[in-house]
């Protein structure tokens, strides 16, 4: 919004923000247990997973334009990172697999594919097909990836994924 609030200056749609609204509705629903607003979280963070999901490639876009084409086809792990936390939360609650799953998958996308194998550690941008687009290692990325896996351990050990969850421990 421009400073004296007279119109919009940017209408991209960018994964963190769009991720963080969904965050609201699985808090809501962790206050509640309500089912009708755990169903609501449900849609929240299914419709925005399906806007930035790169289906090609794995992993999330950054930005959308307000018809919600990708328009920056670059990935940010620490800009779509909070999708893990958001599905574990989600997951408390429900106690539905897929969304277990869907977090591990992340992260197992996530080491696969952006892991740096000659030196350790996650650049802090990526291209679509994830080389990576700088020679920056943020420590904001590291440190959230590292919680990341150590949490899949954590919530997944008892789970049907429980040995996709000892190696994200493993790594971590």
């Amino acid at each position: 919004v421009k400073e004296d609030w007279s119109g919009v200056v940017d209408t991209d749609k960018h994964a963190e923000e769009q991720f963080n609204a969904a965050r609201i509705s699985v808090i809501g629903a962790m206050i509640t247990h309500d089912p009708e607003t755990i169903k609501e979280a449900e849609l929240a963070v299914d419709e925005v997973m399906n806007r930035f999901l790169d289906k090609d490639n794995g992993g999330y876009y950054s930005i959308a334009d307000r018809d919600w084409n990708i328009t920056v086809k670059e990935k940010s792990l620490y800009k779509t990172d909070s999708i893990f936390g958001i599905l574990m939360h989600l997951y408390e609650v429900n106690m539905k697999d897929s969304y277990l799953l869907k977090a591990i998958d992340f992260l197992d996308v996530s080491l696969e594919k952006a892991w740096d194998n000659k030196h350790g550690g996650f650049f802090s941008l990526y291209t679509e097909g994830w080389k990576p687009a700088t020679d920056i290692k943020d420590l904001a990325t590291q440190v959230n990836m590292l919680q990341h896996m150590n949490g899949s351990w954590k919530d997944g050990m008892d789970s049907p994924f429980g040995a996709r969850s000892a190696y994200h421990k493993k790594r971590a």
